[in-house]
């Protein structure tokens, strides 16, 4: 794939269509690596709160076991 100079990239194809005409070029939003991360959810603060305290109750539950119990304690 190559990158123009407005942000856009354009994928080749491989494939070679049956009959003669151009594929159109896929425009895809091009991320940004350093723009700023969502703030996590007041259930994913409590779940990480409380996480170890369940473990610590359950040892025995499973990883869907403990964000059942999570999500019933919230």
């Amino acid at each position: 794939s190559t990158q123009s100079t407005w942000g856009i990239k354009i994928f080749e194809s491989n494939l070679v269509p049956s009959f003669p005409f151009l594929l159109p070029a896929t425009m895809v939003k091009v991320k940004d690596a350093n723009a700023p991360k969502r703030p996590l959810s007041g259930f994913l603060l409590f779940s990480n709160d409380d996480r170890a305290k369940v473990q610590k109750e359950n040892p025995e539950a499973s990883v869907t076991d403990i964000s059942k119990i999570l999500g019933d304690m919230w």
